[in-house]
């Protein structure tokens, strides 16, 4: 038994459970966050795709499918860069091939969804039923389509409508045409989408190999194998690239954001014992061996916390998936790759942020003499560091002054801006919140109040750190949640804005129907109509060009000819008559690259190929032209067209619609996408905003347990306990009002600047209810998570 005794006392002492419980709360709701983003970031990474219908091709020889960024990620093209098809009779005459031949394939609309139609060539596609296609009408049907030999099909191929037969079935995805009507559909005379190859089988695939490199050595084309063969059928624009950049930026938000609130959680822990740990200093323990202590108990806390998040992470993973393909950011084939390796990876980073807050929580009290521990244990520091409140007021200025982008550019840059300067502002407020509280208490002590109000008060000034450390965490929901929905909702508004304006109020709207295209005969078709005075095709692309922020891709309008009395973008500049090599730039793109009318600027188009196009005219409306709109000569052979517009003959162009199925009359113009729903982002806001009052409860709940001795005092001086409660609900209004003004200068002013920039309206914009309804939520979550434990702390005591 003294053996025993002996232990317990030489043991040090461990975290009380409240705080404990706050940490491994807080590395739960981490690891449900966090581990569907590593899960799907490293599915991007390894994830190769199927071989489709050209399983039994050898190799493949296609140009690079990426443009290529120096010192970042390169970026995909989304049009595919073709090869010419002279280059497999080239290839045939190697030793060792058995056939070589151009493969292409296009987009078919006119079925529930869009399918990929190819070149039928015996020996490569296996019939199930039926047989080949021998004429233009005729046509090999996927068994996904749901369609049997003797079915008839209409299908739209470059916006021209056709009916085909369906004579045979395969169990490949796609429609299989003849050779010469798949060619006539392809319109990229010359060229294909890649060049298959068969070996021979008694021919070494490495000799062959090899020679195909040493005959393409000079046209930079790339050679695929075995499970690579899979990336160069992949269509146009399916990389993983963007969607492991998109992980990477939500995951790295939730890391920052879960190192945010455990720091909390463990800083309320080692608050809570800080008298527990100078009495260790007073009997001889090391610094070192204090930090180690905590961070010790911490990460065993925060690793109980962790394990059922991670096997939740693991449940939510597929839907998080099923979240990014709705936005068109995943593969369709793409499925998810399942290892221990995002679970291993959040583990190491939560060791790491836990080991390191519990550290610096504990550092100032591990460092002190072992009788200054003593003393200060029982109260904070009466002035904050300086240092600390300098930096706080830096970085608050610094991201304050990123936040101010708008005023310099009109692009999305300028939403980029004010949500990536959200968490350093916060920061920087966490930092500087001690001296703001220390002065607003000394302000109010100099006012009379009642008693409960002076104790809430008397509080305010004697522990800043605390009421700074509650303040930050309501500050954070706050500033997310209002940056995340008032910048989204004022880039939805200016697009819009922009589109609407910039479309003539006598312009009729021709769109093709299900992601299809419109084609030249239609443009013909439209222009001999009665009534009708002008009309031009117009197609939505993508560029990519190096501007001053770096590569990026950028969508954009193509259209032909004189568009001037169609569209309205808002010229300040030069003639919108946009032919040949020529193109128009918004302001901002004009000042960012410094261009004017007569210049040339670098761009690639969406197959890869350089262009340096003149400029013809400058224009105000980006956010809905987006920064470049390009006279359609330039885009590459085959492109297709998604709008016709026309001025005049509107009731002539309305019945010929009617008529032809594979297009539509819009009653208005064409409009940014609605982002009204539940979108990827706002999901993500959502399960933000959850995981933040997770966090405030969480910390405020543990920061008033471990003020039962506190109020212990109180009530043993005479204090009521109707008192007691008076007085936290004056602190509960203090926390808030103070969340409230904080945020509205880190946030709120900067989101209404976005709506004086972009639409003219000095206030924040998104649906009336939800700046209300977060303030709110904050609130009665604070209330609840003071009150209902300063019951139980009382009660306790």
């Amino acid at each position: 038994m003294k053996r025993k005794n002996r232990h317990r006392r030489n043991r040090l002492p461990q975290l009380r459970r409240s705080g404990l419980i706050a940490v491994a709360l807080a590395a739960l709701g981490g690891a449900m966050l966090i581990v569907p983003t590593l899960i799907v970031a490293e599915t991007s990474l390894r994830w190769q795709p199927g071989l489709d219908h050209l399983m039994k091709a050898d190799i493949i020889v296609a140009a690079d499918q990426e443009v290529d960024v120096p010192e970042d990620l390169d970026i995909s093209l989304p049009q595919r860069a073709t090869v010419a098809t002279d280059l497999a009779d080239d290839i045939a005459t190697i030793d060792g091939v058995g056939d070589a031949w151009p493969e292409i394939s296009f987009p078919v609309a006119g079925l529930a969804e869009q399918q990929t139609g190819y070149a039928w060539r015996d020996g490569i596609t296996d019939l199930e039923q039926g047989r080949s296609p021998e004429g233009e009408d005729e046509v090999a049907a996927s068994t996904n389509i749901d369609a049997v030999p003797g079915d008839r099909l209409d299908l739209v191929v470059n916006g021209n409508t056709t009916t085909v037969t369906v004579v045979g079935t395969v169990s490949e995805p796609g429609l299989y045409f003849d050779s010469a009507t798949a060619n006539s559909f392809y319109a990229k005379t010359g060229h294909a989408d890649f060049i298959a190859v068969n070996v021979n089988s008694t021919t070494d695939l490495d000799a062959v190999t090899n020679s195909i490199d040493t005959t393409v050595a000079d046209s930079e084309l790339h050679i695929y194998t075995g499970k690579e063969r899979g990336q160069a059928q992949a269509p146009p624009g399916q990389s993983t690239t963007l969607l492991f950049l998109l992980t990477n930026a939500v995951g790295g938000t939730l890391l920052l954001l879960v190192g945010f609130i455990v720091a909390a959680a463990i800083s309320v822990a080692v608050a809570g014992q800080r008298h527990e740990l100078a009495l260790l200093r007073l009997i001889g323990a090391t610094p070192a061996k204090v930090r180690n202590t905590i961070a010790s108990q911490a990460s065993r806390a925060a690793l109980i916390g962790a394990i059922p998040g991670i096997a939740a992470g693991y449940l939510l993973a597929p839907p998080f998936l099923e979240l990014i393909r709705a936005e068109g950011f995943v593969p369709d084939a793409l499925s998810l790759t399942w290892s221990p390796i995002p679970a291993v990876a959040f583990l190491v980073l939560l060791v790491a942020v836990v080991h390191l807050a519990a550290r610096a929580a504990a550092l100032s009290t591990s460092r002190q003499p072992a009788i200054a521990a003593v003393r200060d244990s029982t109260t904070e520091p009466k002035t904050p560091g300086q240092t600390r409140t300098t930096a706080g007021i830096a970085l608050t200025a610094l991201a304050l002054t990123t936040m101010l982008v708008p005023l310099f550019a009109r692009t999305e840059a300028a939403f980029i801006a004010i949500g990536s300067a959200v968490i350093p502002a916060v920061i920087g407020f966490a930092l500087a919140g001690p001296r703001l509280w220390q002065r607003l208490g000394r302000h109010l002590r100099r006012q009379r109040r009642t008693v409960t109000a002076e104790l809430a008060v008397a509080n305010v000034h004697t522990f800043p750190m605390r009421m700074s450390g509650a303040t930050t965490v309501l500050v954070l929901a706050i500033s997310l949640t209002v940056s995340q929905v008032s910048s989204k909702t004022t880039l939805a508004e200016a697009q819009e804005h922009d589109m609407t304006e910039g479309f003539a109020a006598s312009t009729t709207t021709i769109t093709a129907q299900q992601d299809g295209a419109i084609g030249l005969p239609t443009l013909h078709d439209v222009r001999t109509l009665p009534g009708v005075e002008r009309a031009a095709i117009m197609a939505t692309t993508t560029v990519i060009s190096d501007r001053f922020d770096g590569m990026s891709a950028h969508q954009v309008k193509a259209v032909t000819g004189d568009v001037n009395d169609l569209i309205d973008p808002d010229v300040t500049d030069g003639k919108l008559r946009l032919t040949g090599s020529t193109v128009a730039i918004d302001t901002t793109t004009s000042w960012m690259e410094n261009a004017e009318v007569g210049d040339s600027v670098s761009i690639t188009l969406p197959n890869g190929t350089e262009a340096n196009p003149d400029v013809v005219a400058v224009y105000q409306r980006g956010m809905g032209f987006g920064p470049y709109l390009l006279s359609a000569d330039l885009l590459p052979d085959g492109s297709t067209f998604d709008t016709v517009l026309t001025s005049g003959g509107s009731e002539a162009v309305t019945a010929w619609s009617a008529e032809h199925p594979a297009v539509t009359v819009l009653d208005e113009p064409p409009t940014a996408a609605d982002t009204s729903g539940l979108t990827l982002d706002s999901i993500i806001a959502l399960a933000i905003l959850a995981y933040v009052l997770l966090g405030i409860a969480n910390n405020l709940v543990a920061g008033i347990l471990r003020r039962r001795k506190e109020f212990h005092t109180l009530l043993r001086l005479g204090a009521s306990r109707r008192q007691v409660r008076a007085m936290t609900r004056y602190e509960v209004l203090l926390l808030c009002l103070m969340a409230v003004a904080a945020s509205g200068v880190l946030t709120i002013l900067p989101t209404s600047l976005l709506g004086l920039v972009f639409l003219g309206e000095p206030w924040p914009h998104g649906p009336a209810w939800y700046l209300p309804a977060t303030i709110t939520a904050v609130v009665a979550i604070t209330y609840a998570a003071m009150m209902l434990p300063t019951r139980l702390a009382y009660r306790s005591t």
